[in-house]
């Protein structure tokens, strides 16, 4: 069984990134005109570009930008959400906690953070665990070991530079609903996957600009 899953990891990784990375980012704006209802993606208080879809074994597009703010002006990064175009019309359809289902939904969603400013990776480590704490307060012993793993990838973020992380991935066809994938990171962990997106998508988003936007680009509030 080990040696299965271990199996399915490499399998999911090389799909992750050998799509994602060596292909998503080719695409441009001009695919988001096939998705009318798309809203441009630039996050308006800095003008920061993202592109509209990014595509691997889907078609993702870009529902919605925000800005990470630190005592009170400090511009940290500007961020896009994205969502699998098959479930966008489904969420704007959704009569309940629309937060909530895009935290704990069983489809693909991208963060793509462009960084404003230098942030060394102790900074990183920390607000991510910081957030955790409040998203994730009682992880079991699995995910503790797998979140340590994701942080242990992190490194000083340079301004300009990107962090993007994969939420749910098809992997030659079939969804890997638990998937949380970085450019040098790829585990199956639902528990860490909802912990993580929580820190947009809670009552206290690491960006109340970003969860506002999505909402309201979905049709929720």
């Amino acid at each position: 069984m080990k040696t299965a899953k271990f199996f399915t990891m490499i399998l999911a990784a090389v799909f992750v990134f050998a799509h994602a990375v060596g292909g998503a980012f080719a695409a441009n704006e001009r695919d988001a005109l096939h998705y009318a209802e798309m809203p441009k993606c630039v996050e308006e208080k800095t003008g920061t570009e993202f592109l509209a879809v990014i595509k691997n074994e889907s078609e993702n597009f870009c529902v919605g930008t925000g800005l990470r703010i630190q005592y009170i002006f400090v511009e940290v990064y500007a961020a896009a959400f994205y969502i699998d175009k098959n479930a966008i019309a489904e969420l704007k359809n959704h009569k309940g906690n629309l937060a909530k289902e895009i935290a704990e939904g069983d489809f693909p969603r991208i963060i793509v953070m462009k960084f404003l400013m230098d942030v060394s990776v102790n900074k990183l480590k920390e607000r991510f665990l910081v957030g955790l704490k409040q998203t994730m307060p009682n992880p079991s012993q699995k995910t503790k070991n797998e979140l340590n793993s994701f942080l242990d990838t992190l490194k000083d973020v340079k301004k300009g530079e990107e962090i993007s992380i994969y939420f749910g991935y098809y992997v030659a066809g079939e969804m890997k609903k638990n998937l949380v994938a970085t450019k040098n990171f790829v585990v199956d962990n639902k528990e860490l996957s909802v912990g993580l997106l929580y820190l947009w998508f809670d009552d206290r988003p690491a960006s109340p600009d970003l969860k506002k936007n999505v909402l309201k680009n979905l049709g929720g509030k």
